[in-house]
């Protein structure tokens, strides 16, 4: 949502576009949630009392809304499939949504207690959001109305939908992440964390799912078996999961100052990136030659991946 003549997800360059790297990204505070345009252009950062959307290929911020007003801190972004739109959850009790091209929120969404996870359904109709009073509710984004609810018996700390929207993805600090079918809203699946399940990511094709844990571990599931396929671990708690565009690939980043990166066929570590403080939020670049990270460090750092 850039303010009148700010550069818009169209205009931006293209991540990858030209000689020079991809920037790193100086941030005040501490980045606790990230999100990448569909685009590639744009990024995306909810921080202490902040939501902010940045240039990626120069840097500059090109839009910012304070959340003094609401007196809390944005732990949750997330920009819609359609470009439409960009959604945050915080710490006020309430999730927004705002048009691309305006300055106030399109929808006020409130819950009973803190908005740790948005998502949006890939024909980007409904939002997800997930509270810290275990509550996971669906919302319609042309009539800002609820549509379903289902719950975790803690907070919900990370939400993902199914490239097909059929299945939804949920964790949960009671240790568990669930798949939902989206028609019936019943279980389909229950994984099992020996701690807090902090991020889950769904891959671009559908077949794998993940979920990562302050156990230290991220699993990743066969969706076709409803079978792990491995699991991986880092040496303190995992924070934030991704897989990349063409589902070769998954990333983890933690609290042991890593993001580490994954052959999803056998779950082996191809490469890393190292930040000088825990990691909050990874997630790929639509090129899927990049990936984001940000986090304690008060940076988003942008890396190209080798090969």
């Amino acid at each position: 949502p850039p303010r009148p003549g700010a550069p818009t997800a169209a205009s931006a360059p293209a991540a990858g576009e030209g000689p020079c790297p991809l920037p790193t990204i100086g941030v005040d505070q501490w980045v606790l949630a990230l999100d990448v345009h569909p685009g590639g252009g744009l990024l995306a950062t909810g921080s202490r009392r902040w939501l902010r959307v940045w240039n990626a290929a120069t840097g500059r911020k090109v839009w910012e809304k304070s959340s003094k007003g609401w007196s809390c801190s944005v732990g949750a972004v997330a920009f819609s499939p359609d470009s439409r739109h960009l959604a945050a959850g915080s710490t006020d009790n309430q999730a927004r949504v705002w048009a691309m091209d305006a300055d106030e929120p399109v929808f006020r969404f409130p819950h009973g207690h803190f908005v740790n996870a948005v998502a949006f359904s890939p024909d980007s109709r409904h939002l997800a959001t997930g509270c810290a009073d275990g509550t996971v509710q669906l919302w319609d984004t042309e009539t800002g109305e609820p549509v379903a609810r289902v719950k975790h018996r803690l907070a919900v700390k990370g939400l993902a939908f199914s490239p097909d929207g059929a299945l939804l993805l949920s964790g949960s600090e009671d240790r568990t992440a669930r798949v939902w079918d989206t028609a019936a809203w019943e279980p389909r699946l229950e994984i099992r964390h020996k701690h807090f399940v902090l991020g889950v990511a769904f891959s671009p094709d559908g077949r794998s799912l993940a979920s990562c844990s302050e156990d230290r571990t991220a699993q990743v599931w066969d969706t076709e078996a409803w079978a792990q396929r491995f699991s991986v671990r880092h040496a303190r708690g995992i924070r934030s999961v991704a897989f990349a565009p063409d589902g070769t690939l998954v990333a983890t980043g933690g609290e042991d100052r890593a993001v580490r990166i994954w052959d999803c066929r056998d779950g082996a570590q191809r490469s890393q990136v190292l930040h000088p403080r825990a990691v909050n939020a990874v997630v790929f670049y639509p090129d899927g030659r990049h990936i984001a990270s940000a986090g304690e460090g008060k940076e988003v750092r942008s890396t190209s991946l080798p090969g």
